[in-house]
């Protein structure tokens, strides 16, 4: 069971991490009412948009599912909370059909984001970098488009619930059922065996994950989909894997060695950007086989920048480590 953000009394089993049972805009454990003095924008159809604060100065913001002028809140706009140091927790009614990239953006003390079933779509980034933020739960009705939603590097919780149609979780990864690919993960999480892909931008920015497992289920790694890691020590991608695109692990400061599979057919460019520490790449095929894959890149001399201090080693020229990242800890 989770907290009120204000009462702090256990309630909430029903409904998991919400931080405030509302009813009528009104909590009914603690009776904090929903805010009334947030800036909105009038929208069509008798809808209308929060589009920032306006004069509300509450550290704990309940957002009503009805503007002072009785039109229904259907939306939150980009940065319609941004910056906000003092905001500690945040809950949105279930009357919103969509929160707009970059709309809840760098609320550095916010600790607990409440989503109320009913809320459709979370959009790209629409919720980003709230470094205080450590978990986050998706109800029923909520749809990732596109995917990822999340964007907060401390993040060690992420589920969903059991009935939402589209996206489910396992062990703190959401996967898009439609093509079992992982579209978000955290610092927790294990990637689940019979995943597919892992989507761009999936752990991106996820500083805290020191080792990450990839299952032989796994044939599709997007753009920039472990980029940022900044503690990640080593990655395999197993046999299985076919595609690795733009960017991958770039930004991987700690990034000590990779492990690529032969029988690839795509790797783009800009694996090895800013990978400070990066000493070792193995490639389980042959030399010409990994120079023909980069010929097959589309971003030109972009391939060659980031390697002048890396060794690069073929299988059968050299002995791989015995170490995988499941062992490094």
């Amino acid at each position: 069971a989770s907290s009120c953000a204000l009462c702090d009394e256990k309630t909430f089993k029903a409904i998991p991490m919400l931080y405030h049972n509302i009813e009528n805009d009104v909590c009914v454990t603690c009776g904090q009412k929903a805010a009334s003095n947030l800036a909105f924008e009038n929208l069509d159809n008798n809808t209308c948009a929060v589009v920032g604060i306006g004069s509300c100065m509450d550290d704990n913001i309940i957002v009503p599912s009805k503007s002072p002028s009785g039109k229904i809140v259907s939306e939150i706009k980009g940065e319609a909370f941004a910056n906000l140091k003092n905001l500690k927790s945040l809950t949105l009614p279930g009357s919103i059909t969509v929160v707009r990239s970059f709309a809840i953006y760098k609320c550095p003390s916010l600790k607990t984001i409440g989503l109320c079933n009913g809320i459709n779509k979370i959009m790209f980034s629409a919720i980003y970098e709230c470094t205080a933020l450590e978990e986050l739960y998706f109800p029923q009705s909520v749809v990732l488009e596109p995917a990822p939603a999340v964007y907060c590097v401390e993040l060690v919780a992420i589920t969903v619930d059991n009935s939402n149609p589209a996206i489910y979780s396992e062990t703190n990864c959401i996967i898009d059922k439609s093509n079992m690919y992982v579209i978000a993960g955290c610092g927790t999480s294990v990637i689940p065996e019979d995943v597919t892909g892992i989507e761009m931008l999936a752990f991106y920015g996820c500083n805290n994950i020191v080792s990450i497992d990839i299952p032989d289920s796994v044939t599709y790694i997007g753009r920039e989909s472990f980029a940022y890691c900044s503690s990640l020590k080593s990655i395999e991608f197993p046999q299985s894997v076919k595609e690795i695109y733009y960017s991958a692990t770039y930004g991987c400061s700690a990034m000590e060695y990779i492990i690529y599979p032969e029988g690839l057919s795509v790797i783009e460019a800009r694996q090895f950007g800013d990978c400070k520490s990066l000493t070792h790449v193995y490639f389980r095929g042959t030399e010409a086989e990994w120079n023909a894959l980069k010929l097959k890149d589309s971003y030109g001399d972009a391939w060659n920048k980031d390697t002048k201090k890396i060794q690069f080693v073929y299988d059968g020229k050299a002995k791989m480590p015995a170490v995988t990242v499941k062992d490094v800890k």
